[in-house]
């Protein structure tokens, strides 16, 4: 599976594709090992040779004849002509400040269409499968049609290629990654307007409705057109709805007064012994919470997460820049760490 990496120009190294003063040909197995994401001896010894590399003031051809390696040496159509090193400190650093950006700037992560694997791992992992196609909110205690529950990462799977390095996660998809929620609540974790607290004293983890703007808003009034008429089996709502008394929906056992307000410091509820892995929930909350400092909502300097990562941290100067330390002590990436 291929996997695209966004990074500066300024962050890669550029080395001839020469393995004892020949190219490489596309087809040995170095060449498909590089592909398939290996990295052997042989380009190991390729790396280590500064003297090779190609600098910011070599046009390419001034750096092959600098190389020997044009005319009847230049490099032929089926064999490899460069090989390119990421900076892994860059990359991370990089990567690290465009999670930052794309939080606090409101821009809704976009990933492909969940697979049949990642929604299925977590119906398992959670017990969320209700029969006759409904699935069970893992904060409600109400079960909806299948469509209206949606697998929420905590760490998105956009930024997948920073998974392993920054999250000690080797499958963007595992079920310790994601929560099942209804989709008003999917849609505000996104966005980084609630975020999900541990809390030791219970063993729980709790809903903080960060935004406070949307603690008066009806979860009803969050779902687009298709969803309220699939939650309303094509019932008709009174105009005057807002300001009635509880109506429970048609499609579901929930009242479609309720607000993100009154879920707000409600705990997860599990079936199983399965938990989202903390440091995934400190993270997000980790986000969240610099988010909210950011608009100024209230409440944002609570401490609701633990800074420390699956052995890395991050660094908040006061201008907001970002960098990324090594911890001395990473932690516990087993379990529910």
């Amino acid at each position: 599976m291929s996997t695209t990496i966004l990074c500066e120009a300024r962050d890669l190294r550029v080395f001839p594709a020469l393995e004892n003063g020949q190219w490489l040909e596309s087809g040995s197995d170095i060449a498909r090992g590089l592909r398939a994401g290996m990295r052997s001896y042989e380009v190991d010894g390729i790396f280590c040779r500064g003297d090779l590399e190609l600098t910011d003031d070599d046009c390419i051809y001034t750096w092959l004849l600098l190389l020997g390696m044009t005319g009847e040496r230049a490099p032929k159509q089926n064999q490899l002509h460069i090989v390119v090193e990421i900076g892994g400190e860059q990359l991370l650093t990089r990567g690290v400040n465009r999670i930052y950006y794309d939080a606090m700037m409101d821009c809704s992560p976009v990933a492909p269409a969940q697979s049949e694997y990642f929604r299925g791992n977590l119906l398992e992992a959670y017990k969320c499968d209700a029969g006759n196609g409904m699935t069970r909110c893992m904060l409600l205690i109400a079960v909806f049609p299948a469509a209206m529950v949606v697998g929420s990462y905590l760490f998105h799977r956009r930024y997948d290629y920073l998974a392993e390095p920054l999250m000690a996660l080797d499958d963007i998809d595992d079920a310790g990654n994601a929560l099942l929620l209804f989709a008003p609540f999917s849609q505000a974790l996104d966005l980084h307007r609630i975020s999900f607290v541990y809390d030791e004293s219970s063993d729980q983890f709790r809903l903080k409705v960060c935004d406070g703007s949307l603690l008066q808003r009806r979860l009803f009034d969050e779902l687009d057109q298709s969803q309220q008429t699939i939650l309303l089996q094509d019932e008709e709502l009174p105009e005057d709805s807002r300001t009635q008394g509880p109506r429970m929906a048609p499609g579901a056992d929930i009242d479609l007064q309720t607000t993100y307000g009154d879920v707000n410091g409600k705990a997860l509820r599990f079936e199983t012994l399965e938990r989202p892995y903390r440091r995934c929930v400190y993270f997000h909350a980790h986000l969240t919470q610099f988010k909210g400092r950011q608009h100024g909502w209230a409440g944002s300097d609570e401490e609701g997460h633990r800074g420390v990562l699956a052995g890395r941290r991050v660094v908040i100067s006061e201008n907001a820049s970002l960098s990324c330390e090594s911890v001395l002590e990473p932690c516990n990436v087993n379990g529910g760490a």
